[in-house]
């Protein structure tokens, strides 16, 4: 076949445009002539791990554990949504596969009364619902940008594993740039950068209101910002003068929003930004429909992503109908998601077999984001993307026009000359803003989570899956050694870990590369965030216990 065009669907912020062929069953690309901001254009290596698992999965659909065709599981599918009018099915569709096709089974699912939806991810809705409120969109201006910055502050965002592609970029203009890191954990970005500086977790606003209290004469909202944000009053006025010294570039990672005030913490980052001049430097995300015009679609009740586990384990739903997600493995409770799906009627729609599929009632296997027609744009930069398939197989979107089909149901979506609209400009909307901290515990050891290179948040492997890295004061106050193992407790939820002692993070801080195994998001419950869009992964507080030998 010849090349097409197409782009990656899967849950990255940079969303890689390329071009793609199959032959004899292997996949070739050609990297986008389109990221003009790079010497080089390239796709990440997470991309042959993608069509290795799509294509070669072995998976098949089944009715109860047999396997069956496709015609028949949508059938059946078609059958227990009609028969279900009684019930309340709870409709999670997660980020296993973006793209524009994927509202098919939001239309599809808004036809029903007694489906509920979820209303915010694990992803960035904290972060999102804080630029609304601040500027009234979430959007982010050109990467050009931060070539007309002279200083570049990143703030908790790990670009060599969630943003290869901007990582490309900083290391581009490392030589002109002056680039400062800011995050809790020594991550390999840190290395890219001119200063590293290790702040205490979840105190990034904080910072901000230190900085605006040198820049501008702010009120300073606390006492003492060196002490909470673990920082020296030198680092603090060093940032502040780095500031001071021309345009300013600030770059919002996923994990500041990740704690109870991860709201307030963009926030007042956003407010630093707008301060000191540098609202069109400001980079955060951005919708991967952005300038994409969505369908209406009419939903009838919603529940918050942060109460689902509750009302799973309450027993509030009758069925449970997952598209594109694993939540045994992505998602904090993980052990009430397995429950759940064992014990109620449960739906999985989804290109390979998973951690949720194999206690499912019905398993519809798709064909993801090589077997699909689709429009997108990335997270991040300013791109649109549509693709052809390249691989055979039921898309998504025609699964969900094919179930309406057997119910009576018009899926109204199409994927020719999806139409644009204007995305506004920021207008920065001042107003009184608190200043408010994470939860503290000063006994136990904060978690924290981070993306492994080559996770997906609907990964099934498990590599290197059972370790936890914790800080050197932290191994010396609990008698532990590298290597050790150890047993991890959250208030009663136990399980048991390989130690890493490591200099990645000071202080009582531990962390584990999310999606790596099991018991991780089983020793996490789901707190919100200060949106209840969101979920606070790391206001998760443990203890440590070496497993004794023997």
């Amino acid at each position: 076949m010849d090349y097409v065009g197409h782009f990656c669907a899967k849950d990255c912020p940079d969303t890689c445009g390329f071009k793609a062929k199959v032959e004899d069953g292997e996949l070739f690309v050609e990297p986008s002539i389109d990221w003009g901001f790079l010497d080089k254009p390239f796709v990440c290596r997470k991309l042959k791990f993608f069509f290795e698992r799509e294509a070669r999965s072995g998976a098949f659909s089944f009715v109860n554990g047999r396997k069956a065709s496709d015609e028949i599981v949508m059938d059946e599918i078609a059958r227990l949504l009609k028969g279900s009018k009684d019930k309340r099915i709870l409709y999670y569709r997660g980020s296993g596969n973006l793209g524009y096709s994927m509202f098919g089974w939001d239309i599809l699912m808004s036809q029903f009364d007694n489906v509920y939806f979820v209303d915010g991810s694990p992803c960035d809705e904290t972060g999102i619902e804080a630029h609304i409120e601040d500027f009234g969109v979430c959007k982010n201006p050109d990467i050009e940008e931060l070539e007309r910055a002279e200083t570049i502050i990143i703030f908790g965002k790990n670009a060599f594993v969630c943003s290869p592609h901007l990582y490309a970029v900083l290391k581009k203009l490392r030589d002109s740039k002056h680039i400062i890191y800011i995050d809790p954990v020594r991550t390999k970005t840190s290395s890219l950068a001119h200063e590293y500086f290790q702040i205490n977790p979840g105190m990034d606003g904080v910072l901000a209101n230190a900085l605006l209290n040198f820049l501008a004469g702010d009120r300073l909202l606390t006492n003492d910002p060196a002490h909470l944000t673990g920082l020296s009053e030198e680092e603090i006025e060093f940032l502040a003068d780095s500031i001071k010294s021309g345009g300013t570039a600030f770059i919002e990672g996923y994990g500041l929003q990740r704690y109870r005030n991860g709201k307030n913490t963009i926030k007042w980052l956003n407010k630093l930004a707008y301060e000191t001049g540098n609202i069109d430097k400001l980079f955060y995300s951005r919708s991967s429909k952005e300038g994409l015009k969505k369908p209406e679609i009419d939903i009838k009740n919603r529940v918050f992503i942060s109460d689902v586990s509750t009302l799973l384990e309450q027993g509030f739903f009758d069925m449970i109908f997952i598209v594109a997600s694993n939540p045994v493995m992505s998602l904090p409770d993980s052990h009430i998601w397995a429950k759940s799906i064992k014990d109620k009627t449960a739906v999985v729609i989804d290109t390979n077999f998973t951690q949720s599929s194999e206690n499912a009632d019905y398993f519809l296997k798709v064909g993801g984001m090589f077997a699909s027609k689709d429009v997108q744009g990335s997270y991040f930069f300013n791109k649109l993307f549509s693709k052809e398939p390249v691989l055979e197989g039921l898309s998504d979107l025609d699964a969900a026009k094919e179930i309406g089909k057997r119910l009576g149901v018009s899926v109204e979506l199409t994927l020719d000359c999806v139409p644009r609209v204007q995305v506004p400009e920021r207008v920065y909307r001042e107003r009184a803003l608190d200043l408010n901290l994470p939860d503290e515990n000063l006994r136990d050891v904060r978690f924290i989570t981070l993306p492994h290179p080559s996770y997906l948040n609907s990964q099934t492997e498990q590599v290197n899956s059972e370790q936890i890295y914790i800080s050197n004061e932290i191994a010396s106050l609990c008698g532990i050694v590298d290597g050790d193992s150890v047993w991890v407790d959250n208030g009663g939820r136990k399980a048991l870990f390989k130690c890493r002692v490591s200099n990645m993070v000071k202080g009582r801080v531990a962390f584990s590369y999310k999606g790596r195994y099991d018991k991780v998001n089983f020793i996490i419950d789901s707190k919100p965030t200060d949106t209840k869009r969101g979920i606070a992964y790391n206001e998760t507080f443990l203890t440590l216990k070496k497993k004794e030998r023997g």
